[in-house]
């Protein structure tokens, strides 16, 4: 997913919105990013969820 930092200006053909991963790779991804309208966005990894002990 690519978030939208473009502030109103956008490219022919690219909406100017953050883009699903799909859309990121229909469209190429390192053009997007080159185009300085676009950043990745980082995810953080889900921590995996403690087993519950019952008693």
């Amino acid at each position: 997913m690519l978030k939208y930092i473009g502030g109103g200006d956008a490219l022919i053909g690219v909406p100017a919105r953050d883009l699903s991963n799909e859309e990121v790779k229909e469209l190429g991804k390192a053009a997007l990013l080159n185009s300085g309208l676009y950043q990745e966005i980082k995810t953080k990894a889900k921590k995996a969820a403690k087993p519950q002990v019952t008693k």
